[in-house]
Formats: structure tokens, sequence, C-alpha cells
């Protein structure tokens, strides 16, 4: 089942989001040049916003993940480059000594970062709380069975090298592929890309276009103001400010978040999908919020529930 969330929003006067260039996104569709506010951008606001909120008995409440979440029943993801340090030593230092805690943590993440990966080392990782747990039990249960932390990539990345460990060993490798059902809220509805070994990728259940006008981008240059002068930016020195009308679209595949989250009830999934109607209604992925106040309003929003595969 597919739930297809169209919206049409506008901006006067704004510059929702811009490129490094500081510039307005842009991008090509029907041969025309069109302003464009990116995926990445959008999610981050549904992910990160902590204003939203909706009535419920009669008073306002907290409508974010967050809050989604805690009213679920379900954990949150955690993204951080500091997984590691912050949340699985933490664990591990409550079974194991200090020294072995940090020990058992680096070689975890080191398979988190595969080696020879071209991968920024500040860049997030997205993971599960309850996966969190499940990585330390099993970082336990090797230390029990008397592996070490430098024989842990090893084990994971080879058949033949698990082959010839203890069953208890062999066990707490297999469980630590086998959580990817767990990997929390934020990564069970936007996936995740693994690098490494130890954390599997986790396809997306939700699916979010490019917002994009639906007309072309006419630019203001705020210097030129003479009569006669092209007032069209193109370049760096150009402080733009654009008007528009954007066009988003939100799939959200029921199918997938079932295998993306372990055993969903019907009334979470219609929570989940309720809550990304919502959100989507209310989000603002907006750039100069102090001079523009970008605050646009959704103008339409049309739902569309069904089997067949969005098109």
């Amino acid at each position: 089942m597919f739930v297809q969330i169209h919206t049409l929003r506008d901006y006067s006067t704004a510059l929702p989001n811009r490129g490094q260039d500081g510039l307005a996104k842009r991008t090509i569709y029907g041969g025309i040049e069109r302003q464009r506010i990116s995926s990445q951008s959008f999610k981050a606001a549904l992910r990160d916003n902590t204003s939203l909120v909706r009535t419920k008995d009669g008073n306002i409440v907290g409508d974010s993940m967050k809050d989604l979440a805690q009213n679920l029943g379900l954990d949150m993801s955690v993204r951080s480059a500091l997984i590691g340090e912050r949340k699985l030593a933490p664990r591990l230092a409550q079974r194991l000594n200090e020294t072995e805690a940090k020990a058992w943590s680096d070689a975890v993440m080191g398979l988190w970062r595969r080696e020879g990966a071209k991968v920024d080392p500040d860049t997030p990782i997205v993971v599960g709380e309850k996966e969190l747990d499940a990585l330390a039990d099993a970082c336990v249960a090797l230390a029990e069975a008397g592996q070490t932390p430098e024989r842990l990539y090893k084990l994971v990345d080879s058949a033949r090298e698990l082959g010839k460990a203890s069953p208890k060993a062999q066990k707490a490798v297999e469980s630590m592929s086998a959580v990817a059902s767990n990997a929390g809220l934020d990564g069970a509805l936007f996936g995740r890309f693994a690098t490494g070994i130890a954390v599997n990728n986790v396809d997306s259940a939700v699916h979010v276009a490019h917002l994009v006008t639906v007309h072309p981008l006419s630019v203001k240059d705020l210097l030129k103001t003479g009569e006669g002068e092209d007032r069209g930016g193109s370049h760096i020195n150009t402080a733009e400010l654009t008007s528009g009308v954007f066009y988003g679209y939100v799939v959200v595949d029921v199918g997938q978040l079932n295998m993306n989250f372990a055993q969903l009830t019907k009334e979470q999934r219609a929570g989940i999908a309720g809550w990304l109607v919502r959100a989507v209604a209310q989000v603002e992925p907006a750039a100069k919020l102090g001079s523009t106040a970008p605050y646009a309003g959704l103008r339409e929003l049309m739902v569309e529930i069904g089997r067949r595969q969005p098109h």
C-alpha cells in the first residue's frame, strides 16, 4: 500500500533553500529553469522540527517526530558520528571494565567505517537504540567466549574465521546482523546507507521528491537598480531572493515500513502515516529566517491511498 501526498505552497521574496554558492537551488524541467528545494532539506525539516503541534482533547500538544515515537511506544534513531563513545561505550562499561568497553566500542566503529571507504569520519551514522543494545550484548558475549576486539573484524567479515569460533561467539556475531528491523523511527522512515559491515542498509519507506516551482525561476539582483540594467542574477555576489509556487510530492511505502520496523501494529502504522501528512503540511524548510520570514503556509494538499505503485 502507498500513501501519496501532493502539496502546493508559495514563498514570496524569500530563499527557502540555497546552495553552497548562496544562490537559490535550480533544476531544469520541461526545458525551463526552475527553483528547487532539495529533498534533503525537507527531510531534515521533518526530522528535526520541534515546533510541530496538533490538537488533542481540546489542548495543543507537541507533534514532533520524537513526540510521535513516544506516543506510539517506538524508539528513535540516534544520528551522530560519536555513537561509539557517547552511546555504545557507556552501555559496555556497565558490564565490562572501562578499557575493555572502549576497545570493543572502537572495534565496532571500525566495522561501521569500512577500511578504505571514502567517508568523512564526521559523517553521522543512523542507529536505533535497540540495535545499540543488541551490539552491546554481542560484544559482551564475544568477550565471555574468549574473543578479543582485534578479532572482531575477521569474525564479522569472514565466514571461514567465524566457523572456527565457538558456538557462543558464532551466535553473537549472527545477532549483530539480525537487528536491521530495529533501526529506530528515523532510520525506518528515511533509511540509511552503511559503508561498513556491522550495520545493514535500510531502504527508505518515505520517498521525498525535490520541491520544484511550477513556473520558470525569476531572480532579482538587489544591487542592480539603475534604469536599463539587466537585473537577472548571474554571479556569486548576487543577493538572491525569489518568489514561487512549489509543487511537493511525498510517498509512504507502507510495505517497506513494515519491513523496516519490526512488528508494527495497525494503529502504529496509521499513526505514522497520519503524522507524515500533518508534518508535510506544516514544515517550512527555510533559510534567511530573520530577513524574509518565509512562513508560506500550505495552499493545497491532496492525499492518495492505494495499492498501485505511484506513477
